[in-house]
Protein backbone atom coordinates (compact mmCIF):
# COMPACT_ATOMS: atom_id res chain seq x y z
CA UNK A 1 0.00 0.00 0.00
CA UNK A 2 1.03 3.57 -0.55
CA UNK A 3 -1.42 5.08 1.99
CA UNK A 4 -1.91 3.47 5.39
CA UNK A 5 -5.63 4.31 5.29
CA UNK A 6 -6.04 1.56 2.69
CA UNK A 7 -5.26 -1.01 5.38
CA UNK A 8 -7.75 0.43 7.88
CA UNK A 9 -11.18 -0.90 8.79
CA UNK A 10 -13.34 -2.45 11.49
CA UNK A 11 -14.81 -5.90 11.97
CA UNK A 12 -18.15 -4.32 12.93
CA UNK A 13 -18.40 -2.50 9.59
CA UNK A 14 -17.38 -5.70 7.81
CA UNK A 15 -20.21 -7.57 9.55
CA UNK A 16 -22.64 -4.84 8.48
CA UNK A 17 -21.42 -5.19 4.90
CA UNK A 18 -21.99 -8.94 5.02
CA UNK A 19 -25.66 -8.04 5.59
CA UNK A 20 -25.67 -5.43 2.83
CA UNK A 21 -25.41 -2.41 5.12
CA UNK A 22 -22.85 0.22 4.09
CA UNK A 23 -21.22 2.32 6.81
CA UNK A 24 -19.91 5.57 5.32
CA UNK A 25 -18.69 8.39 7.54
CA UNK A 26 -21.02 11.42 7.84
CA UNK A 27 -24.09 9.41 6.77
CA UNK A 28 -26.49 6.96 8.35
CA UNK A 29 -25.71 3.31 7.54
CA UNK A 30 -27.48 2.40 4.29
CA UNK A 31 -29.01 -0.98 3.44
CA UNK A 32 -28.27 -1.60 -0.26
CA UNK A 33 -28.57 -5.38 -0.24
CA UNK A 34 -25.67 -7.82 -0.34
CA UNK A 35 -24.89 -6.94 -3.96
CA UNK A 36 -25.68 -3.39 -5.11
CA UNK A 37 -26.28 -2.59 -8.76
CA UNK A 38 -23.64 0.20 -8.63
CA UNK A 39 -25.95 3.01 -9.62
CA UNK A 40 -26.74 3.99 -6.03
CA UNK A 41 -26.78 7.59 -4.80
CA UNK A 42 -29.10 7.59 -1.75
CA UNK A 43 -28.00 10.97 -0.37
CA UNK A 44 -27.28 12.82 -3.64
CA UNK A 45 -23.97 13.73 -2.01
CA UNK A 46 -20.50 13.95 -3.55
CA UNK A 47 -18.71 12.60 -0.48
CA UNK A 48 -20.98 9.55 -0.15
CA UNK A 49 -20.49 8.76 -3.85
CA UNK A 50 -16.75 9.28 -3.51
CA UNK A 51 -16.47 6.72 -0.72
CA UNK A 52 -18.87 4.21 -2.26
CA UNK A 53 -17.47 4.23 -5.81
CA UNK A 54 -13.90 4.20 -4.48
CA UNK A 55 -14.84 0.83 -2.92
CA UNK A 56 -13.64 2.17 0.42
CA UNK A 57 -16.33 0.32 2.46
CA UNK A 58 -15.14 -3.02 1.03
CA UNK A 59 -11.76 -2.54 2.71
CA UNK A 60 -13.50 -3.36 5.98
CA UNK A 61 -13.90 -6.90 4.64
CA UNK A 62 -10.19 -7.07 3.81
CA UNK A 63 -9.36 -5.81 7.30
CA UNK A 64 -11.69 -8.34 8.94
CA UNK A 65 -10.23 -11.21 6.88
CA UNK A 66 -6.68 -10.23 7.81
CA UNK A 67 -7.42 -9.84 11.52
CA UNK A 68 -9.75 -12.83 12.05
CA UNK A 69 -8.67 -15.28 9.33
CA UNK A 70 -12.34 -15.97 8.53
CA UNK A 71 -12.45 -16.60 4.78
CA UNK A 72 -16.13 -15.63 4.57
CA UNK A 73 -14.99 -12.01 4.55
CA UNK A 74 -12.58 -12.65 1.69
CA UNK A 75 -15.20 -14.49 -0.36
CA UNK A 76 -17.74 -11.71 0.03
CA UNK A 77 -15.09 -9.11 -0.80
CA UNK A 78 -14.27 -10.88 -4.08
CA UNK A 79 -17.95 -11.18 -4.98
CA UNK A 80 -18.50 -7.48 -4.33
CA UNK A 81 -15.48 -6.49 -6.43
CA UNK A 82 -16.58 -8.75 -9.28
CA UNK A 83 -20.11 -7.34 -9.13
CA UNK A 84 -18.66 -3.85 -9.49
CA UNK A 85 -16.41 -4.90 -12.38
CA UNK A 86 -19.42 -6.40 -14.16
CA UNK A 87 -21.49 -3.23 -13.71
CA UNK A 88 -18.98 -0.36 -13.93
CA UNK A 89 -19.23 0.23 -17.70
CA UNK A 90 -22.93 0.99 -17.43
CA UNK A 91 -22.72 2.84 -14.11
CA UNK A 92 -23.44 6.56 -14.14
CA UNK A 93 -21.02 7.17 -11.28
CA UNK A 94 -18.17 4.66 -11.60
CA UNK A 95 -15.95 6.90 -13.75
CA UNK A 96 -17.46 10.28 -12.92
CA UNK A 97 -14.93 11.34 -10.28
CA UNK A 98 -11.19 10.80 -10.98
CA UNK A 99 -10.48 11.18 -7.27
CA UNK A 100 -12.78 8.25 -6.49
CA UNK A 101 -11.18 6.24 -9.30
CA UNK A 102 -7.75 6.90 -7.75
CA UNK A 103 -8.79 5.56 -4.35
CA UNK A 104 -10.61 2.64 -6.01
CA UNK A 105 -7.36 1.76 -7.76
CA UNK A 106 -5.52 1.71 -4.44
CA UNK A 107 -8.30 -0.44 -2.94
CA UNK A 108 -8.11 -2.99 -5.74
CA UNK A 109 -4.31 -3.08 -5.72
CA UNK A 110 -4.28 -3.87 -2.01
CA UNK A 111 -7.12 -6.36 -2.31
CA UNK A 112 -5.43 -8.28 -5.14
CA UNK A 113 -2.08 -8.54 -3.37
CA UNK A 114 -3.32 -9.44 0.08
CA UNK A 115 -5.85 -12.02 -1.12
CA UNK A 116 -3.32 -13.52 -3.53
CA UNK A 117 -0.72 -13.83 -0.80
CA UNK A 118 -3.32 -15.53 1.39
CA UNK A 119 -4.27 -17.93 -1.45
CA UNK A 120 -7.81 -16.53 -1.31
CA UNK A 121 -8.04 -15.29 -4.91
CA UNK A 122 -9.16 -17.52 -7.78
CA UNK A 123 -7.58 -17.26 -11.22
CA UNK A 124 -10.85 -15.95 -12.65
CA UNK A 125 -11.10 -13.23 -10.02
CA UNK A 126 -7.42 -12.36 -10.42
CA UNK A 127 -7.81 -11.90 -14.17
CA UNK A 128 -10.93 -9.77 -13.72
CA UNK A 129 -9.26 -7.44 -11.19
CA UNK A 130 -6.11 -7.13 -13.30
CA UNK A 131 -8.23 -6.24 -16.34
CA UNK A 132 -10.04 -3.61 -14.29
CA UNK A 133 -6.75 -2.19 -13.06
CA UNK A 134 -5.46 -1.95 -16.62
CA UNK A 135 -8.51 0.13 -17.59
CA UNK A 136 -8.05 2.17 -14.43
CA UNK A 137 -4.41 2.90 -15.22
CA UNK A 138 -5.29 4.22 -18.66
CA UNK A 139 -8.04 6.36 -17.14
CA UNK A 140 -5.73 7.89 -14.52
CA UNK A 141 -2.93 8.45 -17.04
CA UNK A 142 -5.27 10.56 -19.21
CA UNK A 143 -4.46 14.24 -18.48
CA UNK A 144 -8.19 14.99 -18.59
CA UNK A 145 -8.59 12.87 -15.46
CA UNK A 146 -5.80 14.52 -13.50
CA UNK A 147 -6.93 17.42 -11.30
CA UNK A 148 -3.73 19.40 -11.52
CA UNK A 149 -3.34 22.15 -8.96
CA UNK A 150 -5.60 20.50 -6.37
CA UNK A 151 -4.85 18.21 -3.46
CA UNK A 152 -6.89 15.61 -5.38
CA UNK A 153 -4.11 15.63 -7.95
CA UNK A 154 -1.64 14.39 -5.33
CA UNK A 155 -3.83 11.37 -4.61
CA UNK A 156 -4.41 10.70 -8.30
CA UNK A 157 -0.67 10.76 -8.99
CA UNK A 158 -0.04 8.52 -5.97
CA UNK A 159 -2.60 5.98 -7.17
CA UNK A 160 -1.03 5.79 -10.63
CA UNK A 161 2.43 5.33 -9.11
CA UNK A 162 1.10 2.64 -6.75
CA UNK A 163 -0.49 0.77 -9.65
CA UNK A 164 2.61 0.96 -11.85
CA UNK A 165 5.01 -0.16 -9.11
CA UNK A 166 2.73 -2.91 -7.77
CA UNK A 167 2.15 -4.39 -11.24
CA UNK A 168 5.29 -3.73 -13.30
CA UNK A 169 4.38 -6.45 -15.80
CA UNK A 170 1.19 -4.74 -16.96
CA UNK A 171 1.73 -3.55 -20.55
CA UNK A 172 1.72 0.21 -19.80
CA UNK A 173 3.24 0.16 -16.30
CA UNK A 174 6.48 1.92 -17.29
CA UNK A 175 4.58 4.74 -18.97
CA UNK A 176 2.23 5.10 -15.98
CA UNK A 177 5.17 5.27 -13.58
CA UNK A 178 6.87 7.96 -15.65
CA UNK A 179 3.66 10.02 -15.79
CA UNK A 180 3.08 9.58 -12.05
CA UNK A 181 6.62 10.66 -11.16
CA UNK A 182 6.31 13.77 -13.32
CA UNK A 183 3.00 14.66 -11.67
CA UNK A 184 4.30 14.11 -8.15
CA UNK A 185 7.28 16.30 -8.96
CA UNK A 186 4.95 19.02 -10.20
CA UNK A 187 2.71 18.72 -7.12
CA UNK A 188 5.74 19.17 -4.87
CA UNK A 189 7.14 22.12 -6.81
CA UNK A 190 3.86 23.76 -7.82
CA UNK A 191 1.66 23.39 -4.74
CA UNK A 192 4.15 23.89 -1.89
CA UNK A 193 5.69 27.34 -1.49
CA UNK A 194 9.17 28.22 -0.24
CA UNK A 195 7.83 28.46 3.34
CA UNK A 196 6.56 24.88 3.27
CA UNK A 197 2.92 25.94 3.04
CA UNK A 198 0.33 24.78 0.55
CA UNK A 199 -0.62 27.57 -1.83
CA UNK A 200 -4.27 26.96 -0.93
CA UNK A 201 -3.61 28.97 2.28
CA UNK A 202 -5.30 26.37 4.46
CA UNK A 203 -3.35 24.85 7.38
CA UNK A 204 -5.76 21.91 7.55
CA UNK A 205 -4.88 20.94 4.00
CA UNK A 206 -1.20 21.69 4.72
CA UNK A 207 -1.27 18.81 7.18
CA UNK A 208 -3.42 16.66 4.90
CA UNK A 209 -1.03 17.00 1.96
CA UNK A 210 2.03 16.72 4.20
CA UNK A 211 0.88 13.29 5.42
CA UNK A 212 0.14 12.18 1.85
CA UNK A 213 3.50 13.35 0.50
CA UNK A 214 5.27 11.74 3.45
CA UNK A 215 3.66 8.39 2.62
CA UNK A 216 4.47 8.77 -1.08
CA UNK A 217 8.08 9.56 -0.16
CA UNK A 218 8.29 6.53 2.14
CA UNK A 219 6.72 4.30 -0.53
CA UNK A 220 9.11 5.47 -3.23
CA UNK A 221 12.06 4.92 -0.92
CA UNK A 222 10.90 1.44 0.11
CA UNK A 223 10.27 0.48 -3.52
CA UNK A 224 13.68 1.79 -4.65
CA UNK A 225 12.24 4.56 -6.80
CA UNK A 226 14.20 7.71 -7.57
CA UNK A 227 13.38 10.50 -5.09
CA UNK A 228 14.39 14.02 -6.06
CA UNK A 229 16.34 16.27 -3.70
CA UNK A 230 13.61 18.90 -4.11
CA UNK A 231 11.03 16.43 -2.77
CA UNK A 232 13.13 15.85 0.35
CA UNK A 233 13.68 19.57 0.94
CA UNK A 234 10.00 20.46 0.47
CA UNK A 235 8.98 17.80 2.98
CA UNK A 236 11.44 19.22 5.49
CA UNK A 237 10.05 22.72 4.95
CA UNK A 238 6.49 21.43 5.44
CA UNK A 239 7.44 19.83 8.76
CA UNK A 240 9.08 23.11 9.79
CA UNK A 241 5.89 25.06 8.98
CA UNK A 242 3.82 22.47 10.89
CA UNK A 243 6.07 22.98 13.92
CA UNK A 244 5.15 26.67 14.19
CA UNK A 245 1.55 26.73 12.95
CA UNK A 246 0.08 24.31 15.52
CA UNK A 247 -1.73 26.02 18.39
CA UNK A 248 -0.52 25.22 21.92
CA UNK A 249 -3.45 22.80 22.33
CA UNK A 250 -2.18 20.86 19.27
CA UNK A 251 -5.12 22.01 17.14
CA UNK A 252 -4.75 23.32 13.61
CA UNK A 253 -5.91 26.95 13.46
CA UNK A 254 -9.03 27.57 11.39
CA UNK A 255 -7.28 29.77 8.84
CA UNK A 256 -8.58 29.80 5.28
CA UNK A 257 -10.56 26.74 4.20
CA UNK A 258 -9.62 24.72 7.28
CA UNK A 259 -11.54 22.22 9.39
CA UNK A 260 -11.16 21.36 13.07
CA UNK A 261 -8.36 18.88 13.62
CA UNK A 262 -6.07 17.94 16.52
CA UNK A 263 -2.63 16.53 15.74
CA UNK A 264 -1.28 13.83 18.06
CA UNK A 265 2.08 12.14 18.46
CA UNK A 266 1.27 8.85 16.75
CA UNK A 267 1.26 7.20 13.36
CA UNK A 268 2.62 9.23 10.48
CA UNK A 269 3.21 12.28 12.67
CA UNK A 270 5.44 10.23 14.95
CA UNK A 271 7.46 9.15 11.92
CA UNK A 272 7.92 12.79 10.92
CA UNK A 273 8.85 13.82 14.46
CA UNK A 274 11.55 11.15 14.54
CA UNK A 275 13.36 13.17 11.84
CA UNK A 276 12.82 16.62 13.37
CA UNK A 277 13.44 17.25 17.11
CA UNK A 278 11.59 20.59 17.02
CA UNK A 279 8.42 18.98 15.66
CA UNK A 280 8.84 16.23 18.26
CA UNK A 281 8.97 18.89 21.00
CA UNK A 282 5.71 20.43 19.74
CA UNK A 283 3.89 17.10 19.39
CA UNK A 284 4.90 15.94 22.88
CA UNK A 285 4.41 19.35 24.55
CA UNK A 286 8.05 19.47 25.52
CA UNK A 287 8.37 15.91 26.87
CA UNK A 288 10.84 14.98 24.11
CA UNK A 289 12.85 16.71 21.44
CA UNK A 290 14.25 20.24 21.54
CA UNK A 291 12.59 23.64 21.65
CA UNK A 292 12.16 25.19 18.20
CA UNK A 293 14.84 27.84 17.66
CA UNK A 294 12.43 30.78 17.35
CA UNK A 295 9.36 31.93 19.27
CA UNK A 296 7.85 33.84 16.34
CA UNK A 297 8.16 33.31 12.60
CA UNK A 298 7.21 35.29 9.51
CA UNK A 299 6.62 32.99 6.55
CA UNK A 300 7.38 35.37 3.71
CA UNK A 301 6.13 33.22 0.84
CA UNK A 302 2.61 33.10 2.30
CA UNK A 303 2.73 36.46 4.15
CA UNK A 304 1.74 34.74 7.40
CA UNK A 305 3.19 35.43 10.86
CA UNK A 306 2.96 33.27 13.97
CA UNK A 307 3.78 34.87 17.34
CA UNK A 308 4.14 32.93 20.57
CA UNK A 309 4.79 34.00 24.16
CA UNK A 310 7.02 31.03 24.95
CA UNK A 311 7.80 27.33 24.58
CA UNK A 312 6.54 25.86 27.84
CA UNK A 313 6.38 22.15 28.64
CA UNK A 314 4.09 19.67 30.36
CA UNK A 315 0.82 21.01 31.77
CA UNK A 316 1.93 24.60 31.11
CA UNK A 317 2.46 24.05 27.39
CA UNK A 318 -1.20 24.64 26.32
CA UNK A 319 -1.38 27.84 28.40
CA UNK A 320 1.03 29.92 26.35
CA UNK A 321 -0.26 32.76 24.15
CA UNK A 322 -0.26 32.30 20.40
CA UNK A 323 -1.52 34.47 17.57
CA UNK A 324 -1.46 34.49 13.79
CA UNK A 325 -1.25 37.63 11.69
CA UNK A 326 -2.32 36.94 8.13
CA UNK A 327 -0.79 39.84 6.21
CA UNK A 328 -2.43 38.38 3.13
CA UNK A 329 -1.42 36.46 0.04
CA UNK A 330 -4.43 35.65 -2.14
CA UNK A 331 -3.43 32.67 -4.29
CA UNK A 332 -6.33 30.31 -4.99
CA UNK A 333 -10.10 30.13 -4.52
CA UNK A 334 -9.43 28.50 -1.12
CA UNK A 335 -7.80 31.75 0.04
CA UNK A 336 -10.24 33.91 1.97
CA UNK A 337 -10.66 37.69 1.91
CA UNK A 338 -8.93 38.24 5.24
CA UNK A 339 -5.76 40.28 4.66
CA UNK A 340 -4.51 41.70 7.98
CA UNK A 341 -6.78 39.34 9.91
CA UNK A 342 -5.65 37.78 13.18
CA UNK A 343 -6.41 34.79 15.38
CA UNK A 344 -5.64 34.69 19.11
CA UNK A 345 -5.23 31.74 21.48
CA UNK A 346 -4.49 32.15 25.18
CA UNK A 347 -4.91 30.61 28.62
CA UNK A 348 -5.78 27.23 27.13
CA UNK A 349 -8.43 28.25 24.60
CA UNK A 350 -9.23 30.11 21.40
CA UNK A 351 -10.07 33.74 22.18
CA UNK A 352 -10.37 35.09 18.63
CA UNK A 353 -10.78 32.14 16.27
CA UNK A 354 -11.12 32.29 12.51
CA UNK A 355 -14.30 30.85 10.98
CA UNK A 356 -12.61 28.21 8.83
CA UNK A 357 -14.43 26.43 6.01
CA UNK A 358 -18.21 26.23 6.14
CA UNK A 359 -19.07 25.37 2.55
CA UNK A 360 -17.70 25.46 -0.97
CA UNK A 361 -21.21 25.83 -2.42
CA UNK A 362 -22.01 29.31 -3.75
CA UNK A 363 -24.53 31.32 -1.76
CA UNK A 364 -24.89 33.57 1.25
CA UNK A 365 -23.04 31.25 3.65
CA UNK A 366 -20.07 30.96 1.34
CA UNK A 367 -20.00 34.74 0.87
CA UNK A 368 -20.04 35.27 4.63
CA UNK A 369 -17.42 32.68 5.63
CA UNK A 370 -15.19 33.44 2.64
CA UNK A 371 -15.60 37.19 3.03
CA UNK A 372 -14.03 39.74 5.33
CA UNK A 373 -16.96 40.18 7.71
CA UNK A 374 -16.52 36.76 9.36
CA UNK A 375 -12.86 37.41 10.28
CA UNK A 376 -11.08 39.37 13.00
CA UNK A 377 -10.50 42.15 10.54
CA UNK A 378 -11.77 45.57 9.48
CA UNK A 379 -14.80 45.61 7.18
CA UNK A 380 -15.41 48.78 5.19
CA UNK A 381 -18.95 49.81 4.23
CA UNK A 382 -20.24 46.26 4.83
CA UNK A 383 -18.28 44.90 1.88
CA UNK A 384 -15.47 42.36 1.57
CA UNK A 385 -11.98 43.15 0.41
CA UNK A 386 -11.09 42.55 -3.21
CA UNK A 387 -8.70 39.70 -3.97
CA UNK A 388 -5.11 40.73 -3.42
CA UNK A 389 -2.11 40.86 -1.09
CA UNK A 390 -1.15 42.83 1.97
CA UNK A 391 2.32 44.25 2.50
CA UNK A 392 4.29 43.25 5.59
CA UNK A 393 6.71 45.23 7.68
CA UNK A 394 9.56 43.51 9.47
CA UNK A 395 8.82 41.13 12.33
CA UNK A 396 10.81 42.34 15.33
CA UNK A 397 11.41 41.30 18.93
CA UNK A 398 12.91 43.96 21.21
CA UNK A 399 13.30 43.52 24.99
CA UNK A 400 10.85 40.61 24.91
CA UNK A 401 8.17 42.52 22.96
CA UNK A 402 7.32 41.12 19.52
CA UNK A 403 5.60 43.26 16.92
CA UNK A 404 4.88 43.62 13.22
CA UNK A 405 3.03 46.16 11.12
CA UNK A 406 1.38 45.65 7.75
CA UNK A 407 -0.92 47.45 5.37
CA UNK A 408 -3.25 46.77 2.48
CA UNK A 409 -5.20 48.70 -0.14
CA UNK A 410 -7.91 46.12 -0.82
CA UNK A 411 -10.79 48.57 -0.43
CA UNK A 412 -11.07 51.25 -3.09
CA UNK A 413 -9.89 54.57 -1.74
CA UNK A 414 -8.84 53.14 1.63
CA UNK A 415 -5.43 52.25 2.96
CA UNK A 416 -5.65 49.91 5.95
CA UNK A 417 -2.77 49.71 8.41
CA UNK A 418 -2.48 47.37 11.39
CA UNK A 419 0.16 46.94 14.07
CA UNK A 420 0.15 43.73 16.14
CA UNK A 421 2.15 43.65 19.37
CA UNK A 422 2.63 40.65 21.66
CA UNK A 423 3.70 42.32 24.90
CA UNK A 424 3.77 39.20 27.06
CA UNK A 425 1.70 36.08 27.77
CA UNK A 426 -1.18 38.22 29.10
CA UNK A 427 -1.23 41.29 26.87
CA UNK A 428 -1.70 41.78 23.13
CA UNK A 429 -2.02 45.21 21.55
CA UNK A 430 -3.69 45.92 18.20
CA UNK A 431 -3.32 49.31 16.63
CA UNK A 432 -5.61 49.89 13.68
CA UNK A 433 -5.34 52.75 11.25
CA UNK A 434 -7.48 53.56 8.23
CA UNK A 435 -6.67 56.34 5.84
CA UNK A 436 -8.72 57.40 2.83
CA UNK A 437 -6.56 57.81 -0.23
Amino acid sequence: VIYTSTDAGTVASANDLMRGVYDIARYRPTDLGRYPDWSEDPYSANYWRFQFYALRPTLNLLYAFRTTGDDRYAKHLVKLDLSFIAAERSSRWAWKDPHAVAFRSMSLVDTWWKLRQAHALSERASDAILGELERTGEFLADPNHYQVGENHGTNEAAALLNLAVAFPSLPNADRWRHIAEERIDWQVRGLIDASGQLVENSPYYDFYIMTKLWQIYAYMTAQHQVVSEDFTQKLQSMVNFATYILQPNSQIPLLGSSLEETVHDHGIYSEMAATDPSFLYVLTHGARGFQPPLLSRFFRASNLTVMRSGWSSGVDYPRSTYLTFNVGRYRTAQSQLDALGITLYGDGGSLLPDPGLFTYSPGKYHRYFHGTESHNDVTVDGRSQVEGDGHAGELRTVDGVTYQSAESSLYEGVQHRRLVVLLDAHHVLLEIGRAHV
